[in-house]
């Protein structure tokens, strides 16, 4: 026999609320060192990041590896393409067989990885609305509920 529970939200109400509605950290004032090793298209990549309202989320102990990662694989993308655009077809072979550039198949293992960064910390547009968006439920999760409190008739 299972015991059906009820909804949170009616358990909230019944608590008195939730409490403190989550939302995301400010920015950081000062923005954290890029690594030393990238270029400067990566480097802007990396102070626009700081510049975002996600960007007050990360915590560098924690997530710094991953966002240096990031910032080395957008520099890495970077370098290639120039290379790739040059020669996108190399001749191989004693028949001299047309092959595409393996550096393509490079181009596009670092931009997965660089989606899956982008993915992490919401540097989409879609990632940043579901990150901010589940902020923006709990917050109105929490209002629907101290509106039906404020009209909960007063026990005499």
């Amino acid at each position: 026999m299972s015991v059906r529970q009820k909804p949170v939200a009616a358990l909230a109400f019944k608590r008195g609320g939730r409490g403190i509605v989550p939302s995301l950290p400010k920015p950081p004032v000062s923005i954290p060192d890029p690594p030393s090793e990238i270029g400067p298209y990566a480097v802007e990549a990396w102070n626009d990041f700081w510049q975002t309202e996600v960007s007050g989320a990360v915590n560098m102990r924690r997530d710094g590896e991953a966002l240096r990662h990031w910032a080395r694989c957008v520099d890495a993308r970077e370098q290639l393409w120039p290379q790739w655009l040059e020669r996108p077809v190399v001749h191989t072979g004693k028949y001299a067989d047309d092959k595409s550039n393996p550096l393509f198949s490079q181009i596009m293992r670092l931009s997965m990885e660089i989606a899956r960064a982008e993915a992490k910390f919401g540097m989409n547009p879609l990632d940043k609305m579901r990150l901010t968006g589940a902020l923006d439920q709990a917050e109105a999760a929490e209002q629907s509920i101290k509106t039906r409190r404020d009209r909960r008739p007063v026990e005499a």
